[in-house]
């Protein structure tokens, strides 16, 4: 039913005493009828694209772009709608490692490591407990993949992607992108390995 009948439906008997199609009421709301039939569907569309479950196509650029979360080169819409929707998630785990760890989730690297590089120095131990003449300590790794590298480092952030390849410099932009979002305040990526 559409407006036009929707308003003969409500009119009053006065209203009704000619026949329907030589009624000037049934004129008048067959004349704006359509209008209210285009705003409804308006108002309709206007609705779905309101809402990240329901957008499509730019109007889920755009609330990607409220969130500062663009998307990606190739993303599908029901990929970056998920992504968009676990928003909320990434800002409430903003700062964390398992919030970094389920950012890394969503982007599509389910084994990857977030390795604060403060946690390094627990991989090594002293050897003799005596100092160089240039003030460094002497000491020994205590497990197999300690890295002398991260020692010292202990603002700094190793995100360890467990993908056995290499990746692109464009896919590294966006994983830098987005960490730079979700890393602690004083910390800094250090370096992403593949």
């Amino acid at each position: 039913m559409g407006f036009a009948d929707y308003f003969w439906n409500l009119a009053t008997a006065i209203f009704k005493r000619k026949p329907k199609e030589e009624s000037d009421a049934w004129k008048w709301f067959s004349g704006i009828g359509p209008a209210f039939d285009e705003a409804k569907s308006i108002i309709f569309s206007i609705r779905e694209a309101a809402i990240i479950a329901t957008a499509t196509g730019t109007a889920l650029d755009k609330h990607g772009k409220d969130r500062k979360l663009p998307r990606a080169a190739n993303e599908s819409d029901e990929d970056y709608r998920n992504r968009l929707l676990s928003s909320l998630d990434f800002y409430a785990e903003g700062g964390t490692e398992s919030g970094m760890q389920k950012v890394l989730v969503t982007m599509g690297y389910p084994n990857a490591e977030v390795f604060p590089c403060y946690k390094e120095k627990y991989n090594w131990v002293f050897l003799d407990g005596s100092r160089s003449l240039d003030g460094t300590w002497n000491i020994g790794p205590q497990t197999p993949d300690a890295n002398q590298d991260y020692l010292g480092r202990w603002s700094q952030i190793v995100i360890k992607l467990n993908t056995g390849g290499t990746i692109t410099p464009e896919e590294e932009q966006r994983i830098r992108a987005v960490m730079d979002l979700m890393k602690p305040a004083e910390a800094k990526l250090y370096q992403i390995v593949p």
